[in-house]
């Protein structure tokens, strides 16, 4: 229970039944279960004091997932144990294959997995019920997990001493050198095999996310730049042994040899980079993670805008000050005098340094080369104005005020409200995202083969606790979205444009024939005046009947009832005579423009008719 008081939620693994009788333990077993007690309690002390903050919320009730059968498998699919002669042979191949995936039908799957197939969103891990779930998956889980870990690590490791980025450490024989190189190609292959198997049961849609590129990534460059090395070890001749074709290949051989170290180092940056996404499935640095990279993604579009203004001024810049011999303008160096420390006299010698300039230089004058140019104004954000100490033009400064004020006064502030912004929308769906990145894990987990079986098993009912002020604040969040759904809800229909609730429909709804529904005029007519309702249009599917006779009918009845209600709800509601002389008036008017555009309506379908009826 000590290590369940560091988590919000922690699943329960209930054995229902009886408890067996133990077997007397001798003194040495004894022994060993306290020591495995106390080394747990303090490594769970060591792990509440730095990676958990105190808190008071109390554990006081057991939960239960309301979800019977959540994680069970249908029963032909259950993960059942090898037969034991097999798992030797099992756990040898396991040293040269990955386990590959033994479910890979939806039919196959618990709810669990389909789940988590079907929505990768880190808000459904919002519930209790969920954590509890993960949590009690995880323990599996985990140890998969810290295998791979475990292999990469030791692939990192052997990379970075073949490759001299660990200096120190030397080898007498080349037997070291070569047990290295074999180990470090067969850890690649197995890790490159495993995110192949990975592959094929993802598929590419699924599979080509930001994390299983890097892992990818991860591997196969560095397998490619140790070839690289023992490519020009073998290409290159011995100093030594050859002295003379060594000096005559020295200008290629520096080449190349610059070209490896700049990727080797590339390569050893993609492997902490790999590393350090690794800490994603740990509680806090999964958090984090999850957080900067959803920052990332979200200034992107921003990052390429100010791209786009800085390539503009180092553009302009480099048109500037490129060729400034043919504008006859000179840069301005600094002079310094020669005062000796060691005589008693404080006069300056007679001799004068002046700072040279080479205009034509990119090391002296960024702005002869474009991608210096584009550089050094980059750098402006940072406080770097070289050009306003070197140049005294006055073309300089107006570039230079103009950049001041629109890249580090105006757009780098609008990427720090941006980044401000994307950082509280994902600080809070980022106490979640630990949870989304197990249940992927355990997803690849629970599908692979497994020799030994699961220990754990799939219980029909999973039993939780909590901390009471986790649980408090889910219920609150709950009832809130709850009364925010329905208050939608209740607000879609009373704008429903379909439905009209007033009274006076009761009576014309008999003449309806066009069923059930209602409808509301939409047009924009401003002309006629306001009725306490909106005047019913002739439904489009009134005018598309073949019969002449029976469209006519149906055009008729539909023409009559709409005027009439019109005609009837209006005079009704206005009780001023001259009102009523001017809305009679007007109603008159409108039934003769309705009549003549329903006649030319009906002269249309006519001819349409007989066109038809012609082409037959």
């Amino acid at each position: 229970m000590d290590r369940s008081n560091q988590k919000d939620v922690h699943a329960l693994n209930v054995n229902l039944g009886l408890t067996k009788k133990r077997k007397e333990r001798n003194f040495l077993q004894k022994s060993i279960v306290k020591g495995k007690q106390s080394g747990e309690k303090i490594i769970s002390d060591l792990v509440s004091k730095t990676t958990s903050a105190p808190s008071s919320s109390l554990i006081n009730q057991v939960y239960m997932v309301p979800l019977p059968d959540f994680t069970v498998y249908p029963e032909k699919f259950e993960d059942k144990r090898v037969e034991y002669w097999k798992i030797p042979f099992k756990l040898l191949k396991l040293l040269f294959w990955p386990r590959g995936h033994v479910l890979k039908k939806k039919h196959q799957m618990s709810p669990f997995l389909r789940m988590i197939r079907a929505d990768n969103g880190a808000e459904i891990y919002d519930n209790p019920s969920m954590a509890a779930v993960i949590d009690f998956k995880w323990n599996a889980a985990r140890n998969h997990f810290l295998r791979h870990a475990l292999i990469y690590v030791v692939f990192a490791l052997l990379f970075a001493i073949l490759n001299g980025a660990i200096k120190g450490i030397n080898f007498e024989s080349n037997l070291g050198v070569n047990i290295m190189l074999v180990l470090f190609y067969w850890l690649g292959f197995y890790l490159l095999n495993t995110e192949r198997i990975q592959l094929k049961f993802e598929g590419w849609r699924r599979y080509f996310s930001f994390y299983n590129f890097f892992d990818l990534f991860s591997v196969i460059f560095p397998l490619v730049i140790n070839s690289l090395d023992i490519y020009f070890g073998t290409k290159f001749p011995d100093p030594d042994e050859e002295p003379e074709k060594f000096q005559e290949q020295f200008v290629q051989i520096t080449r190349d040899y610059r070209l490896f170290i700049i990727f080797n180092s590339f390569a050893v940056l993609v492997m902490w980079l790999e590393l350090f996404l690794l800490l994603r499935y740990f509680e806090r640095s999964g958090a984090y993670i999850y957080i900067l990279v959803n920052i990332f993604k979200q200034i992107i579009p921003f990052l390429i805008f100010i791209l786009v203004v800085v390539l503009g001024f180092g553009h302009a810049m480099f048109v500037l000050l490129n060729d400034t011999a043919n504008i006859d303008i000179k840069p301005d160096g600094s002079s310094f005098t020669i005062t000796p420390t060691d005589s008693d006299s404080d006069q300056p010698l007679p001799y004068n340094v002046e700072q040279f300039i080479n205009v034509d230089s990119k090391s002296d004058n960024f702005y002869t080369n474009f991608i210096k140019s584009v550089e050094s104004v980059f750098f402006w954000t940072g406080g770097r104005w070289d050009q306003l100490e070197q140049w005294e033009f006055w073309p300089v400064d107006v570039y230079s005020i103009i950049g001041s004020i629109l890249l580090v006064t105006i757009l780098q502030n609008m990427l720090i409200a941006i980044m401000t912004g994307a950082y509280e929308d994902a600080k809070e769906i980022g106490r979640h995202a630990v949870l989304e990145y197990r249940a992927e894990l355990i997803e690849d987990y629970e599908t692979v083969e497994k020799p030994l079986g699961n220990k754990r098993g799939n219980p029909r009912y999973i039993y939780y606790i909590g901390k009471s002020d986790y649980i408090e604040e889910w219920l609150r969040k709950s009832e809130k979205a709850r009364k925010n759904h329905e208050n939608f809800l209740s607000k879609v229909d009373d704008k429903n444009p379909w439905d009209d609730d007033d009274d006076d429909d009761e009576e014309e709804d008999d003449d309806n024939e066009g069923g059930g529904y209602h409808y509301q005029d939409l047009s924009t007519e401003t002309d006629s005046t306001a009725s306490p309702r909106k005047e019913q249009e002739i439904p489009l599917s009134l005018y598309w009947f073949v019969d002449e006779n029976d469209n006519k009918e149906k055009l008729s009845k539909s023409k009559s009832s709409n005027i009439s209600s019109k005609s009837t709800n209006i005079i009704q509601n206005d009780g001023d005579g001259d009102e009523t002389r001017l809305l009679k008036e007007k109603i008159t008017s409108m039934e003769k423009e309705f009549s003549g555009k329903l006649n030319s309506m009906e002269e249309t379908i006519k001819n349409l008719i007989n066109i038809i009826q012609n082409q037959k």
